[in-house]
């Protein structure tokens, strides 16, 4: 249903139908370890430091401790939740909504720090790797980046022909 790798390679998770995820050492292909969702997984992401395991579907949100297991975080939102990412370094968590909601979280205490409104159908979103700029789609023909300290500071990307469906920064 859902993959993703963690950062260092070592290890990828997988979403499976049975609302598990199970995280496989890229070596040998052995599980790691399990959990066990409330719900099947739509995306899940993993943090930079291997720490957290976010997993979404619809407006659920749940934030597993990957060292021993168990739930740090989770939250039900209003609206279906299209992306989950972690910034470079762990220090934040961010959601995009689809009614159009960015949701930044410190990821010590889950706290929300910022909410971004306004964002079209905001179907993806990333940070940039020094976490100064946040990306977000706002449809199929636009990106809005958007300065993490000046919010009013903002850049546009547009693609007439549309087609935009993921956005993902390449640190250089």
């Amino acid at each position: 249903r859902a993959i993703c790798y963690s950062p260092d390679s070592r290890s990828f998770a997988v979403a499976y139908e049975d609302k598990s995820v199970r995280l496989y050492d890229t070596k040998d292909y052995d599980v790691k370890s399990s959990l066990s969702l409330p719900f099947v997984a739509d995306q899940i992401a993993i943090s930079d430091n291997n720490y957290y395991l976010a997993a979404i579907s619809g407006g659920f949100l749940r934030v597993y401790n990957l060292e021993n297991g168990l739930l740090r975080y989770e939250k039900q939102m209003m609206s279906a939740i299209n992306s989950v990412v972690f910034s470079a370094g762990s220090e934040f968590m961010m959601t995009c909504t689809d009614n159009g909601l960015v949701q930044l979280y410190d990821t010590r205490s889950f706290y929300r720090l910022e909410e971004i409104d306004s964002m079209g159908s905001a179907a993806d979103c990333d940070f940039h790797p020094d976490n100064k700029y946040l990306a977000v789609i706002m449809n199929d023909k636009s990106i809005v980046l958007i300065n993490r300290y000046d919010s009013s500071d903002r850049e546009y990307v547009r693609n007439a022909d549309g087609g935009i469906t993921d956005i993902c920064f390449v640190k250089d």
